[in-house]
């Protein structure tokens, strides 16, 4: 059946596979990537471009005299998933460096631009032509096989820098992550041929600001779960530790009532530009990245005290120093885990809420930095 409509169950998601210890940097990786690595658990994907435009004016008229573009457009590329193991996505999409420990035994952490600053990915959408089929209902989507994509259309993405990174999840609602990314192109291709037919890669080569590499993009399925293991926070292995918080009456820590938990991280960079070039030429990190994490939480009970820099503190008390806090984040299922560890959170306000035949919550909100040597951390089970 021909396809009238795209929708979400033709398309998959897919990125050039890089080893673990290595930085993807876009235009570069010497020769073709072979691995298709498909973005696992995708829930939504989004694109789009601005242009960038110079509007003159001069004396003697009202109108404008050129409103010419300046520059190759920003493209900018979002994708929201469910984390899933084996953990591939924070590595495909953020570069974030995850190392990987045994369930239940001592964990390394990892932080997480450790070494990645000047990460960069192409990302490629895959499209069906047939409607009303599955993209991964093929016989040859599974790992290790050479798919056969000819007549299905593309759309890539090339020097994706994230500029942005959130995980979300509470009561009753699977927990889901975010990427943005800032990239130098989008193109749009048809795969002909048969089976490894491959396609252009997307990239800039930002050092000449040119396409002129010759690359392409294409082969067997790399590592791939139809059905991959989602980590749930209802899992007897999942849990949070707060470290021994109470603000205003409020104690929370050892056995508490989380209703929900938001981290997200924004990563600013500076863009450079050249003379003799459409292209931006860097896209530098701005350190430090400034996290937030927050969380809910019903109230068991009140303490007395003073609120001293948003503390509770004894009525006879000095001042304290403020302090800094320690949070782990443990998602598990199927004695498989992911965990984050945020260092030096600050807090930032926290409040109270009740409403009729409803229990009282409370609102907590902590900023901290984020560098290639503190912030967050994560680890994760290794893959088979």
């Amino acid at each position: 059946m021909a396809r009238n409509l795209l929708k979400s169950n033709n398309s998959f998601v897919a990125a050039e596979s890089w080893g673990t210890g290595q930085t993807p940097v876009a235009w570069q990786g010497g020769g073709d990537f072979s691995i298709i690595q498909v973005v696992q658990g995708v829930s939504l994907t989004a694109f789009g471009a601005s242009n960038s435009r110079e509007n003159l004016t001069q004396i003697g008229t009202q109108d404008l005299v050129s409103q010419d573009l300046v520059r190759q457009p920003d493209v900018t590329f979002g994708i929201s998933y469910t984390p899933n193991w084996p953990l591939e996505n924070d590595f495909l999409l953020a570069s974030f460096h995850v190392p990987f420990t045994k369930y239940n035994q001592s964990t390394s952490f990892n932080y997480i631009l450790d070494g990645k600053l000047g990460a960069s990915r192409n990302f490629y959408i895959f499209n069906c032509p047939t409607g009303g089929l599955d993209a991964f209902a093929t016989p040859d989507f599974v790992k290790g096989d050479v798919p056969n994509l000819s007549g299905w259309d593309c759309i890539s993405f090339g020097n994706c820098y994230c500029t942005s990174y959130s995980l979300t999840y509470g009561i009753g609602a699977l927990p889901q992550v975010t990427t943005d990314f800032v990239g130098s192109n989008m193109q749009f291709d048809l795969v002909t041929g048969g089976a490894g037919t491959r396609v252009p890669s997307p990239a800039i080569d930002l050092t000449g600001g040119n396409q002129d590499h010759g690359r392409t993009f294409g082969g067997e399925i790399g590592m791939f779960n139809k059905n991959p293991v989602v980590f749930n926070p209802t899992d007897t292995g999942s849990s949070i530790t707060l470290q021994n918080l109470q603000m205003g009456g409020q104690p929370i820590s050892g056995l508490h009532f989380l209703q929900s938990v938001d981290l997200s991280i924004d990563f600013p960079r500076v863009t450079s530009y050249r003379l003799g070039s459409n292209y931006p030429c860097e896209r530098k990190h701005l350190l430090p990245a400034q996290g937030r994490f927050s969380f809910s939480s019903l109230v068991s009970g009140f303490e007395t005290g003073n609120l001293t820099r948003g503390q509770l503190a004894p009525s006879s008390m000095a001042m304290p120093t403020e302090e800094t806090y320690q949070f782990d984040l443990l998602l598990a299922a199927s004695g498989k885990e992911l965990s984050y560890r945020i260092e030096g959170a600050r807090l930032e306000s926290y409040s109270y809420s009740m409403a009729i035949n409803d229990g009282m919550n409370f609102n907590g909100d902590f900023s901290f930095q984020v560098t290639e040597s503190q912030g967050l951390s994560m680890s994760g089970s290794p893959p088979l």
